[in-house]
């Protein structure tokens, strides 16, 4: 009689050692080749050339390392790459100013009286986290504002002739990163009176750090190969 259990013992070993023996021969065969492509893809060897990429999606301190490194490899030319790009709100996300210029959208409206002002914007985070953000007219702070997760307007009373006002400002003003994660300011807009409408895109510039210093942004860009290109430009 056949023994049902030690044939199929047996089936196993020689499935077994089957199995070892082509993953043997595959490691004996394939290893050089994979030595070959390790080494080859894992190398970063610089090369000399007169033109520097850089990509547009890379983060502000990355765009800064590029710059630095045109600099000083002494290349003629840098291009910059990007997909179209426009987000609906703009993200701050360090400690500065956005700045809406207004005196050529509100020179023709000549009332002295009671305004309102709003910014439509929300909090990377929220809580105890949440964003903060003091508003200026002109050179003067007119509110303040804890901004919530959730996207709102932040509305306040101002009291004066609309074609007097030049600039408004978003000052963030406590960015900070930590075990409760990156907090950002977004702000889409800004609307008066409740009818005219002021978005950031062509509007805006984003003054990082102090106001008026070197570090800005332009808000006029489509793209984030040309985002890239103005942050670039703005280290020369």
């Amino acid at each position: 009689m056949f023994d049902i259990h030690s044939i199929k013992r047996k089936i196993l070993r020689i499935i077994l050692i089957a199995f070892i023996s082509i993953l043997t021969l595959g490691y004996i065969f394939l290893k050089p080749a994979f030595n070959y492509l390790s080494g080859y893809l894992s190398k970063s060897e610089q090369v000399k050339a007169n033109v520097l990429i850089v990509e547009g999606w890379l983060p502000g301190y990355a765009l800064e390392m590029a710059y630095k490194e045109f600099e000083k490899s002494k290349y003629e030319y840098v291009i910059t790459t990007g997909l179209p790009y426009h987000d609906e709100y703009y993200g701050i996300p360090e400690n500065g100013y956005l700045i809406f210029y207004l005196k050529n959208k509100l020179f023709d409206i000549n009332e002295s009286r009671l305004h309102s002002i709003g910014i439509n914007a929300f909090s990377e985070l929220e809580g105890e986290n949440r964003a903060h953000f003091n508003l200026y007219v002109n050179d003067s702070i007119v509110a303040d504002f804890f901004v919530e997760k959730s996207k709102k307007k932040y509305r306040v009373d101002w009291k004066g002739n609309l074609k007097d006002i030049r600039t408004i400002y978003v000052q963030f003003t406590n960015d900070s990163i930590g075990d409760f994660e990156d907090r950002n300011l977004y702000v889409k807009e800004i609307i008066i009176d409740e009818k005219i409408v002021i978005p950031y895109q062509d509007n805006s510039e984003y003054d990082i750090g102090k106001l008026f210093g070197k570090n800005r942004i332009i808000n006029n860009f489509n793209s984030s190969a040309q985002y890239a290109r103005d942050r670039l430009l703005q280290w020369e």
